[in-house]
């Protein structure tokens, strides 16, 4: 899944009328981007930022820096064209990281020139490498091109051996260069729904829904919710896996089984994609330290 980070700006932003301010408009963004996270997985909420009031600190910091980014030309218009496409969309494109046809905002930087925010670029794509802050204004490219990431392909297109590729739909066969288009899972061969809370599982399988925070449980072999803890908490897999608990706001779990939770690193420490701590969104790891997008040092 595309990360949900990188639809910040193709969320819509509610209530941004002719006369509103930049800053208003991103204020607004803000807002209605977490709720609109939380409306459709409150498990993915909790996991990645911890609560909705956590999101809109946390994605507040983004509003300054984009706002005053070379290149970048929002208005209002961009704004109400966004949150019209997206007033639409269903959970389903959102964790699909499909993007909205009026969220698609562009700058003024041309292909090659070093940015980090979509916005900042004429073909609204910056591309970045290794987890960088920083990347150069580029173009997604069409089904069957070389690509890197799922990122740099085009529209409703998945990376696969370094080439994009079209989502599989509901029914349709699948395998590692095919992929289902989430939040379908790939079950025995074919694309489906995932299953819902307290319908039969196979553990071997893990067919629950996973945008839900839902797991196959070993003893019970229905799908439930796994539970979440907090920083010090005990995490994963419980001993003879009766229970699965997940850890709060982009905490990272000590061992699969029977661990315990570790907090988020803060902005500018310490991190480590791998073992943890990880970082708290919007902040990335780079270099092994927490940081947040700074379009002025993007040279």
């Amino acid at each position: 899944m595309r990360a949900l980070t990188s639809l910040l700006l193709v969320v819509a932003l509610a209530g941004c009328g002719d006369d509103a301010s930049p800053q208003d408009a991103c204020v607004s963004w803000v807002e209605t981007s977490c709720n609109k996270i939380q409306s459709c997985s409150d498990m993915f909420m909790a996991v990645t930022y911890g609560s909705v009031a956590r999101c809109i600190e946390r994605l507040q910091t983004v509003c300054a820096p984009i706002l005053a980014a070379p290149g970048t030309k929002l208005t209002a218009g961009d704004f109400e064209s966004c949150a019209s496409s997206t007033s639409a969309q269903s959970c389903e494109d959102l964790f699909a990281g499909l993007q909205p046809a009026g969220c698609r905002i562009s700058g003024s930087l041309d292909d090659g020139k070093a940015c980090a925010s979509d916005v900042q670029c004429v073909n609204a794509y910056c591309k970045k490498t290794g987890g960088a802050s920083c990347g150069v204004c580029s173009k997604r490219v069409a089904a069957g091109e070389t690509c890197d990431d799922d990122e740099d392909c085009d529209g409703a297109l998945a990376c696969r051996q370094q080439v994009c590729v079209a989502y599989v739909a509901a029914g349709g066969t699948c395998d590692a260069t095919h992929p289902c288009r989430e939040p379908l899972i790939c079950d025995n061969g074919a694309c489906a729904k995932p299953l819902g809370v307290g319908e039969a599982c196979e553990p071997t399988r893990q067919n629950c829904d996973g945008t839900q925070g839902l797991f196959c449980g070993l003893q019970s072999k229905v799908c439930e919710k796994a539970g979440l803890a907090g920083d010090g908490e005990a995490c994963g897999l419980a001993t003879g896996g009766a229970a699965f608990t997940l850890c709060k706001a982009s905490g990272h779990c000590s061992a699969a089984t029977s661990g315990t939770c570790q907090a988020a690193a803060a902005d500018g420490q310490s991190c480590d994609t791998g073992k943890g701590p990880y970082c708290l969104p919007p902040a990335s790891c780079e270099g092994g330290v927490c940081k947040l997008e700074d379009p002025s040092a993007c040279k």
